[in-house]
């Protein structure tokens, strides 16, 4: 029984260390990109994005911001926040279903768990995943060939960026 509780305190911790850092160049004054240790797109060559990430709409930007906002804490101190902090959103849609196959975080100017602790990315993560699904875009470019890049690659590769000082302004207005 005492190595059933040690286990279940072992698998608590371990779930929380589920990210990393995949890039990182001075991350108070240049950028810095996390992601889970199980993705593998960000290693892979190009070619395995469409290309064209306008074959998809971007019309799910309100609701990532929303899933941000919601995981934002709410005891930080926004107002140390410079005007050229920005956090970007990596999210690669499947090519077949058109749902976030793996996603990144990157963040320009500042060191993304100063702000977002592991299980916030966790939460946001998994929130963009039960509620974002990308959409084809119709009537901007052809059906023919939106079908055409979605069956030759494997995802679609799209980046959204939010600047954070106005993500915690418009959280305290929300508030």
């Amino acid at each position: 029984m005492k190595w059933f509780f040690v286990f279940v305190i072992l698998l608590s911790l371990s779930s929380c260390r589920c990210y990393r850092i995949l890039y990182e160049e001075n991350s108070l004054n240049g950028s810095q990109m996390i992601g889970r240790y199980s993705n593998k797109l960000y290693k892979e060559k190009p070619t395995y994005s469409a290309e064209d990430p306008n074959i998809l709409k971007t019309n799910y930007k309100e609701c990532l911001q929303d899933i941000i906002l919601k995981n934002l804490p709410n005891n930080f101190d926004y107002k140390q926040i410079k005007d050229k902090q920005n956090i970007y959103v990596h999210l690669y849609f499947d090519s077949s279903n058109l749902l976030p196959k793996e996603i990144y975080m990157s963040a320009m100017n500042f060191d993304i768990f100063s702000v977002f602790s592991q299980n916030d990315i966790k939460h946001i993560e998994d929130d963009i995943k039960k509620r974002i699904k990308a959409t084809k875009n119709i009537g901007w470019i052809n059906e023919k060939e939106i079908n055409r890049q979605l069956n030759d690659y494997k995802v679609v590769h799209h980046l959204l960026g939010f600047n954070l000082k106005d993500l915690f302004l418009l959280k305290e207005k929300t508030d």
